[in-house]
């Protein structure tokens, strides 16, 4: 089984505008197979009617933008979890209208709604390296698994 990260993005920006920035930041480069980063193939695409409904009624915003970052098993975790966040700040813009970051489609790790940023303590993700990342004001709360 595939070890993946899915952000759901509600707001403008579409598919290939969202390839560009990602390829932009450090780390991150395009490939004819994708984009790629230290540890991580990432596919960008449109939601699906599922993610779209669940999403919804869960979050209370309709995602526009599907993008999945699957975990290389052999890579060192925390600089996979760098990576991930890395590229998930870059496509978090201020217009966008909602956010998800769902690890293996269930667990909530970050959540962006009403212009507040929201961190899930999932235990052993946001160690310090990994916490330094987060560029915008945010702050921790439980949130429940899907």
């Amino acid at each position: 089984m595939a070890i993946e990260y899915t952000l759901e993005i509600a707001g403008p920006a579409q598919c290939d505008t969202l390839a560009t920035r990602l390829c932009s930041i450090p780390g991150y480069r395009c490939t004819t197979e994708g984009v790629i980063s230290s540890g991580l193939h990432v596919y960008i695409s449109q939601p699906g009617p599922l993610e779209v409904e669940m999403t919804k009624e869960e979050f209370g915003f309709t995602p526009t933008a599907s993008v999945t970052f699957r975990r290389d098993k052999e890579a060192d975790p925390v600089m996979v979890r760098m990576s991930l966040l890395r590229g998930c700040m870059a496509l978090l813009e201020e217009n966008t209208e909602g956010a998800v970051l769902l690890f293996n489609g269930e667990t909530v790790i970050l959540l962006r709604r009403n212009g507040k940023l929201v961190l899930n303590p999932v235990d052993g993700f946001w160690t310090d390296e990994v916490i330094v990342l987060i560029s915008a004001p945010y702050e921790f709360e439980h949130i429940e698994s899907i």
